[in-house]
Order: structure tokens, then sequence, then C-alpha cells
């Protein structure tokens, strides 16, 4: 499994922060004298980046050793951290949870609870213009600050909904509004929305900061619109008016609203696990003699209320699917599981618009990463995920619910029927693929950091037992996101010059050499080229760069 690996020397790393964008002061040469033309670009160095984390952090029972790791490896990084990733960025950390069902929480940032803590949170400031005072003036005192952080318990929710709280955790109309300052102005119907083009200086949410999402979860994401209605698309779970055919013949408002808008309303009928066979004398299934199911013995009574007027084959086939047969029992499944429901949870796309609704680049300062298992795989290359109702599947695979067996047969198309498998069993325990949280991520190619199909080159997950890799692979993808500028046009190759200059005369006009830097591929500038330099540059340094910018194959005007 390849990852990210962080330079040998931290220091060095940042070499390029550039923070307005680069402007073109030389005019083109017409088009039909020369198939390029010569480019003037100044790119005006800021005196200090801004870097805004906020981890959302899985707080369930089995995240104990995670939360240690991720607690053990920020001391190991802390040094870097402190000096502000190498010491040119202010960062600013932020951590929430995942357990929406406590009510003085629900993507609030964390204070920490420990006396021991005292002082420290919700939001920790590191590197350049920190305040001189306080927690985070040392590497040994910004390791002690992110344990703190970090270090939230297990005693969270077990339907984790780790993406809508991180929307309440940036949310105008949050419980973190206050920290937004005046970038929360007034919107639709008097709901506060953020202002991206805002001029303020708030605690977080920096409008000129990159904003990097880390999420840390061994369990997929399970946000619905029941979590947060106001952001809800569907009437029936923003308002609870239901439009027509939402509502079976007969049931009431309430029902059909949790129906279609809350994961736990979701039913699971017995005869969804145990299929119709082995009916009695009344058609009554032998499902009904699993007491899970039917808690109180009266089996025509469980079979009427799942069922109503409905014969088991018809009721099998409206609520469970098609196919009848027996399953494996497995208590596993005495939950409902998310995967079994993806159409009433939150759409992923929901939540990628609303963090790019936040910045005015979103393609430069937006980084997501999800730390959690890598997905399994078909042999055909199909992403394993669980299934229900029933599949059809090879009778070969009669018993292979909650196993490792994900061959093509037992797993059409990547369903599997079943509680959802564990992705990988290490240091950390069983870890389950977060496939929701590692969607998001891949949303946000170069700049998203996960491992979203199980062969991904990039990928870092819980699998590795440590969270040392994963975490120096963030801070690489932050560094490198940071220290790339994009440029005006494509330069052709050999003819980029650079003269460094300080305005205010703190440094020498420089002509950089050509090893000094160099022009990369990057998709998320205009132009498909962004700069790179290979030497440290003074804050509030001036670059001058000229080059011909190359028109035939750029296709541009």
């Amino acid at each position: 499994m390849r990852r990210h690996r962080p330079p040998a020397r931290w220091p060095t790393v940042l070499t390029l922060l550039v923070g307005t964008a680069a402007c073109n002061d030389h005019p083109l040469l017409p088009l039909e004298s020369s198939i390029s033309a010569g480019v003037r670009e100044t790119l005006d160095f800021p005196r200090t980046a801004q870097v805004d984390f906020l981890f959302v952090i899985d707080d369930s029972g089995s995240m104990a050793e995670e939360q240690e790791s991720l607690a053990q490896n920020f001391a190991a990084l802390s040094g870097f951290l402190a000096s502000g990733l190498g010491g040119r960025a202010n960062v600013r950390i932020a951590v929430t949870d995942t357990d929406l069902e406590r009510t003085d929480r629900r993507g609030a940032f964390i204070t920490p609870e420990d006396p021991a803590c005292e002082g420290i949170g919700p939001v920790l400031s590191l590197g350049q213009n920190a305040p001189s005072t306080g927690v985070a003036t040392s590497a040994q005192s910004a390791a002690q600050a992110l344990a703190c952080l970090t270090r939230l318990g297990t005693r969270g929710g077990s339907r984790e909904k780790g993406l809508e709280a991180m929307r309440l955790a940036l949310s105008c109309d949050g419980p973190n509004a206050a920290h937004f300052g005046a970038c929360c102005v007034p919107g639709p119907e008097g709901v506060p929305v953020y202002d991206r083009n805002c001029v303020d200086a708030p605690d977080f949410l920096r409008p000129d900061a990159t904003l990097v999402v880390v999420f840390l979860t061994d369990e997929d994401d399970c946000s619905d619109p029941a979590a947060n209605p106001a952001r809800a698309v569907r009437p029936i779970c923003r308002t609870g008016e239901p439009e027509a055919g939402d509502c079976a013949p007969g049931e009431g408002a309430t029902a059909c609203r949790a129906r279609h808008c809350d994961i736990a309303a979701q039913p699971i009928r017995a005869l969804c696990r145990h299929g119709i066979e082995g009916a009695d004398a009344r058609g009554i299934p032998a499902a009904y003699d699993d007491p899970e199911y039917c808690p109180g013995g009266d089996r025509a009574a469980c079979f009427a209320a799942e069922c109503g007027t409905l014969d088991a084959a018809a009721c099998h086939a409206q609520f469970c699917g098609s196919t009848a047969r027996p399953g494996d029992p497995d208590t596993n499944l005495r939950l409902n599981t998310c995967q079994w429901f993806p159409q009433r949870l939150t759409p992923v796309e929901d939540y990628r618009r609303f963090l790019v609704g936040l910045k005015r680049d979103p393609n430069r300062r937006l980084i997501v990463a999800a730390f959690t298992g890598a997905p399994k795989a078909t042999e055909a290359g199909a992403t394993v995920h669980a299934s229900l109702p029933l599949v059809a599947t090879d009778p070969a695979c009669e018993g292979a619910a909650g196993s490792d067996d994900v061959r093509e047969a037992c797993c059409p198309d990547g369903r599997c029927e079943g509680a959802p498998r564990s992705a990988c069993t290490s240091a950390f325990g069983n870890a389950g693929a977060g496939l929701r949280y590692l969607a998001l991520a891949d949303a946000f190619g170069d700049l998203g950091l996960g491992c979203a199909a199980a062969d991904d080159p990039r990928c870092v997950s819980l699998c590795e037992g440590d969270l040392a890799g994963p975490l120096e692979a963030l801070l690489t993808v932050v560094t490198d996101a940071l220290a790339a500028t994009c440029l005006a046009g494509r330069p052709v190759p050999g003819t980029l010059r650079a003269r460094l200059s300080c305005p205010d005369g703190t440094c020498a006009p420089t002509e950089l050499s050509e090893t000094a830097f160099s022009v990369q591929p990057n998709e998320t500038c205009s132009s498909g080229r962004a700069l790179h330099l290979g030497t440290s540059v003074p804050p509030g340094a001036r670059l001058i760069l000229s080059y011909e910018r190359d028109l035939v194959r750029s296709g541009e005007p």
C-alpha cells in the first residue's frame, strides 16, 4: 500500500505560500504572429499563511485505540505543528465528535473536561502570530493541548453521523457561530449564512485560510435528514409536510416522516432476515419464532404487525425484495445498519456543496481527509457494501453473511448480504470502511486523502494500525497545497525566468537559477500548471516571472 511520505526535513517543505492571485501585467503577442505569447506575472508573498483544521472524531465504544494513536502521533509532530507548519503559517485547530444524540454537543467544538486540560480549547492557535501566552507556545505545550482535544472518550452514540456533525460545526446557524465573527450574515428567511467574501478575522473558518477537514472513524456515516431537518431537501423531512406519494394509505404523518427521514426508524422485519419458509397452518413463517423480532412470543400478532393483511410471500416481496430464501441468523443484525438504507441518508453531494460554498477558491483552499478502513472489493472490482433486502446469490454462499467471502457470486455488484464486514484487523482492532467519508474525500481529487477504492495508489487508512503514516501524508498534502501557486498560462518549456525581490528592502534582488523552481501539472489551476519553488522565500517577498505562454497546446485565446 502506497502512501504520502513527508520530506526528510519538515521546515523546508513549505517553500511557497502565495495568498494573492497572480496578475498579468504584460500584453500578449498577437496570435496571428506567434504560437506563443510573452507573459509577465508578479507574485506577492503573504507574511503568514492561514490553515484551519477541523477534526471530526468518532467517540463510539470502538475508538479508544484510534484516539490514543492520534494523540501520540500528534505529540510526535507537535514541533512542526507548534511552529506553524515549519514557521510559515498560523494554524487553528478545532475538534468535534460524531455523536449527534447528545444535545449539548451536536457539532460543537470540544472543550476538554479533564481538569488536567484546563484552559485548552475550543480553538487552538499555533505558529506564526499565535498568542504569546497560553498552552500553544512550544512543542511540549502543543502536544499536551492536542492530546487533550483528541482524547474524547468512547461513550458516544453507536450510530455515527460525522458528515452532519461537520456541517453543524461549520454552519452559521450551528453551535460555533460565535467563532466565525462577522463572516456570518443574515441569509434567506433570516437564517444566518457564511459570507466567504467577508473581511473579518474570526477565530476559526477564516476567509483566507485553507480549510482542512479530517474524519477519524472505524464505521460508515449514518447522517440522515432527521439529524438536521433545517438542511433537508425534501419537504417532508424539513417541514413535516408530505408530498404526493410519500405516505402509505392510512399512515400517520409522524410515522411517514420517520420512515423517510430517520435512519433509526427503518423497519427490519423478521421475514427479511429469515425468509418465508417453515410456515404453520396459518401461513405464518418460522421467522417469527425468533424472539429478537417477536419478543412476546405471539407469532400471529408479530406477523400482523409487520405484514398487515398481506400473506408471507407478498409481504416479503414488498418489504424485502423478490427473493424469498432463508438467511444466516446473525445477532449483529439486531440494529439497523445504515448501509442497508442508502436512499434514506443525506446525499454525500450535499456535504460537498456545503464545503465548496465556504471558500472563494475551493479548488485550492479545501482539503478533506478520511482516516477509516480501506474498502474491500470483489474480484470484478466492485466496492463491497452491506445489502438488505436479500439479493440472489449462489447457493454456495449460504452462511457467508458477515464473513470475508466477497466473491462476485456472493456479492453481486458488491452487494453482500448482512452486516457491514470489517475492512481489516490491525492494532486498532476491527475497522470498517467509511464509504461515505471516503466518497467525500475522493470528490476533492488531489486535495482529498483516504482510500476511496481498494486499488487507490494514495491509500491511507486505519488498516495500517498506526496513524503516523496517515498524519504525515495529511501534512504533506497540506504543505504541498500551500507551496504551489497557479500560473496564468502554460509556459513553453525552458522559457521561464524568475527574479526575487523584497519591497521592504530586507533582501537583495536575486535571479533564481533554473534548479530553484519547477512547473508541474495541477488540475486545480485553470491553466493546468502550478509553480513550485525549491528554495525558501522570505515572507513579504515579491517574485517576478517572465515566460512564453504556450497558446497552441493549451488552446487559450
